[in-house]
């Protein structure tokens, strides 16, 4: 949902704009990482910048697109069910990840799903999302130091709170989408 609208975009003006420039932009998430990602040429990485930075760092999460793309999510379910491949792996990270968060198949349950609203999103999102273990990675033919300066500057009103560093068995959250 990061790049489906901002406080200063919708979803549709973000596309739009990427493709303007024959760009890209994605959000993305895993079992141990969330983020942006995108591309674009040389001489549009300020552009580039200006909507990683606006998607990450402003988005607005619309009802819309939660309610889309939970549509989305309970028909990769139904796929996943119908898939013996997947099934077989569901149940071996079940078997193998009994107490830990890689036991759920990354898309949730029916339930869940019908749980998730937007401030469930938000929440989490003002909870994880900060800079403090994030990585910022530039690849392509650029200068080093004034992609740098430029990455800094555009992310100094990032802010977020202090994140745990210690960690054990007991204080791993349980997964987001985990039945209750």
């Amino acid at each position: 949902l990061l790049t489906r609208g901002t406080k200063t975009r919708s979803g549709e003006q973000i596309a739009e704009m990427m493709e303007a420039i024959g760009g890209s932009i994605d959000g993305f998430s895993g079992n141990n990482s969330l983020g942006v990602s995108g591309q674009v040429l040389k001489q549009d990485f300020d552009q580039g910048l200006e909507m990683l930075v606006d998607v990450l760092t402003r988005p607005t999460f619309p009802q819309a697109e939660l309610d889309r793309l939970k549509a989305e999510s309970l028909a990769g379910l139904k796929r996943q069910e119908d898939d013996p491949f997947s099934r077989a792996l569901l149940g071996m990270r079940r078997i193998l990840f009994q107490d830990h968060p890689y036991r759920f198949n990354g898309i949730g349950t029916k339930d869940s799903l019908a749980k998730m609203s937007r401030q469930t999103v938000l929440d989490f999102y003002q909870k994880t999302v900060k800079p403090q273990g994030a990585v910022v990675a530039v690849f392509g033919d650029f200068d080093a130091a004034t992609a740098k300066s430029k990455i800094e500057k555009s992310l100094q009103g990032f802010q977020g709170k202090p994140v745990k560093t210690e960690v054990s068995a007991a204080s791993i959250p349980s997964h987001p989408l985990e039945e209750t």
